[in-house]
């Protein structure tokens, strides 16, 4: 009996129990249609799409039990629009060139992952820094979806990246640190630098195998 599950399913329960959970918005935009590109959860599928420009057509099946990939926000409102109106990501940010060097280092395939973020809103200025401008149920509403987000895509492991989304998620204790990968931003260095960025998740996976033996 087959019982991968339909991405397109998943993608539904997940904007469903976003919009049943999170609601206190404030002055924080709200995505809507999802980049036709590989792009983090809530603005694109969270689903790897590919490596070109014009992303691929959504997988099929959802991975099963995939890395689940936690940053802090999406982006800002502004960058959300241009990307919705040109179809794709910009690819050549340190951010990306980083994230893909995280993966290849700790031997994870792309199509096992799944990357989302903690909080839903989109800032109306830069992408970085905290949510200033959600209501007061706002940080409640995000952290009560994560935990949904959680039982619906059905993890191996979490990893959180960056700062801002270890404080958010202080409490989440089966989770594993690794830095926001917009901190390694010179490419001469980055070789040099993703072992020590990565070390405690490839340490992770190490023990995850090992108790699975």
């Amino acid at each position: 009996m087959n019982r991968q599950r339909l991405t397109k399913d998943v993608l539904c329960d997940l904007l469903t129990e976003r919009d049943n959970l999170v609601k206190d918005y404030g002055s924080l935009e709200k995505t809507e249609d999802l980049v036709s590109w590989t792009s983090f959860f809530p603005g694109g599928a969270g689903v790897w799409r590919g490596n070109e420009l014009i992303g691929d057509a959504l997988p099929l099946y959802f991975p099963e039990k995939p890395y689940m990939f936690v940053a802090h926000n999406y982006d800002g409102s502004k960058s959300y629009r241009r990307m919705l109106k040109r179809g794709w990501e910009r690819r050549n940010t340190p951010f990306w060139k980083t994230f893909l060097a995280y993966l290849d280092y700790a031997n994870i395939d792309p199509t096992d992952v799944f990357m989302t973020n903690v909080f839903m809103g989109l800032r109306t200025g830069k992408a970085v820094g905290q949510m200033e401008g959600g209501g007061s149920y706002f940080e409640s509403q995000c952290l009560e979806f994560f935990d949904r987000q959680v039982a619906i895509v059905q993890p191996r492991m979490v990893i959180v990246m960056g700062n801002h989304a270890l404080n958010a998620l202080y409490d989440y204790e089966r989770k594993v640190h690794v830095p926001h990968p917009s901190a390694c931003r010179d490419d001469a260095k980055r070789a040099d630098q993703i072992p020590k960025k990565v070390a405690t998740l490839v340490a992770a996976i190490a023990e995850m195998k090992r108790l699975r033996r």
